[in-house]
């Protein structure tokens, strides 16, 4: 229903089904646009979600034992209400590591935006102080990436365990760039001496240490889009925190410094015989 007095938004929506059945058909979901009024993109989003999932309940319910998935794939500003129905899409499009379906299912609880794909969810940056952080599979591999990093995984509890701490403040992305090109790329989780590198991506030649000469800006980008259960400081005894409970010097969204030279010259990343360690990436308490 069209409401009168606030902005006219179009809310394009996807819903994957893991199985789901439309009049007898086997379908991995579809996507409707729903034209609501709200005062602004997010609470259009809530409006869209709530009288979409109403209008595929009356389309056809959901069987018992079939799990739905929605995802926002874009809210703009609208000048009139067309008509519209649900599109559905064929049997391929569900989603289908039971991972990232579990993932899926807990991540929609949250105040979140998310959009959802046959392989993977992504939770999209909405506001300056959000990262976007995305997950999928592939064959045997996970991949877990916020652009320009990302990082291969063959453990699925590994590869989730990641992601979920890319949504707290106590992993960060961490790139070093000389002007506009990104060098490397990496994360950093929060121990009780601070920050620790881990999974570095390298965008030139390790090798050429021409490649590695001049200025350097180093960027972080660190959220807070969901909380753990617990202090932190029980998970890691001795971690500095803030009175938020944050890493001691947190800024959410981005922060941009000037260095002296990479992070991948001081650690060592650019020797031939390097062997990296990435090491392991425990669940956060609550998330197991």
């Amino acid at each position: 229903m069209i409401r009168s007095g606030k902005p006219l938004w179009a809310v394009r929506l996807l819903f994957v089904g893991d199985p789901l059945r439309i009049d007898g058909d086997l379908v991995g979901g579809g996507f409707t646009v729903r034209y609501v009024r709200a005062d602004d993109g997010r609470g259009a989003r809530h409006v869209a979600l709530r009288e979409a999932k109403a209008a595929l309940a009356d389309l056809k319910p959901v069987p018992e034992g079939a799990v739905v998935f929605w995802s926002t794939e874009s809210v703009e500003k609208a000048s009139e209400a067309d008509a519209t129905e649900f599109y559905l899409f064929d049997e391929e499009s569900r989603i289908r590591p039971k991972a990232i379906r579990t993932l899926v299912e807990e991540l929609a609880e949250k105040d979140l935006r998310l959009e959802i794909a046959a392989s993977g969810v992504v939770v999209v940056a909405e506001g300056e102080d959000r990262t976007t952080v995305g997950i999928s599979y592939e064959e045997t591999t996970y991949e877990v990436f916020s652009r320009p990093w990302h990082a291969h995984f063959q453990d699925a509890e590994q590869a989730v365990a990641c992601f979920r701490w890319l949504l707290t403040p106590f992993y960060r992305i961490g790139i070093d760039r000389q002007g506009d090109r990104v060098a490397a790329a990496w994360i950093e989780r929060y121990l009780d001496d601070g920050w620790e590198p881990l999974h570095p991506v390298l965008f030139r030649n390790p090798t050429d240490p021409t490649a590695w000469m001049g200025g350097w800006t180093r960027e972080y980008r660190q959220q807070a889009a969901v909380e753990i259960p617990v202090p932190y400081d029980e998970i890691v005894p001795g971690a500095k925190l803030d009175d938020r409970g944050f890493p001691l010097g947190t800024i959410l969204g981005k922060k941009e410094t000037r260095v002296d030279r990479p992070l991948a010259e001081e650690l060592g990343w650019l020797e031939e015989d390097q062997t990296f360690d990435p090491g392991s990436v425990h669940p956060p308490p609550g998330f197991e």
